[in-house]
């Protein structure tokens, strides 16, 4: 049987157009805190630490960085990093909020269920400390098999046949994802806690046209029925 595929010399170039992407960015930084810092604010803060499901401590503000001024330092990061994601990666003009964040402790042996994160755009983990462990992204179907849902024989693995992928983040990281991706983290194997930042973005403020009859405010919506 003759391969499928024809020689290069058929073609000068050949440019793709990845539709439909996940826009998950890893912004590497040089932003790191100092250890005196963290161990004094977590010693003063109070973290769920049942391990049940979620195999983590994790603190009980919901709302961290808007919570703790000393903290500001770190919103800023996040807010400039927020803005240039929705800016210059997404390309949207709406202006964003910060409804949720937190902090999380993995201790040795623990990792993160899969999950993901619900009333948010776009949510950012900052990797405060970090030895051991990846961020685990699952998709519930690769590209192409949304196309067809086939078991296909794949050769190589790309962004078109892969449905899981593996981040292994540096301390100083942020990594910037769509809110609905499900997401997981492999266990912790080192001695160091692997200490993170999170938090969730979403729009706010005015949206649409109103000649388009898409017209919606954030800032300003009534309940108009019982």
């Amino acid at each position: 049987m003759k391969r499928i595929g024809g020689p290069t010399e058929l073609y000068k170039t050949r440019a793709g157009l990845n539709l439909q992407a996940k826009p998950l960015y890893v912004y590497k930084t040089d932003f790191f805190i100092k250890d005196n810092f963290l161990k004094d604010f977590i010693n003063k803060n109070t973290f769920h630490r049942d391990h049940g499901k979620i195999k983590i401590d994790l603190s009980t503000a919901t709302t961290i960085l808007t919570d703790f001024p000393e903290l500001d330092f770190i919103k800023e990061r996040f807010v400039n990093i927020g803005l240039d994601y929705a800016r210059n990666v997404l390309q949207i003009e709406n202006d964003l909020i910060m409804p949720h964040s937190w902090m999380a402790i993995t201790k040795k042996g623990n990792s993160h269920h899969e999950h993901l994160h619900q009333n948010a755009l776009f949510s950012i983990v900052y990797y405060a400390r970090v030895k051991s462990g990846s961020l685990m992204i699952a998709l519930d179907k690769s590209t192409i098999e949304h196309i067809f849902n086939f078991h296909y024989k794949i050769k190589n693995y790309n962004i078109y046949n892969s449905s899981t992928w593996e981040v292994k983040p540096e301390q100083g990281d942020f990594i910037v994802f769509p809110a609905d991706i499900r997401h997981s983290t492999t266990p912790n194997e080192d001695e160091e806690d692997r200490i993170i930042f999170g938090a969730n973005f979403f729009i706010t403020g005015q949206m649409g046209e109103k000649q388009k009859l898409t017209e919606l405010d954030l800032t300003n919506v009534e309940v108009q029925w019982p």
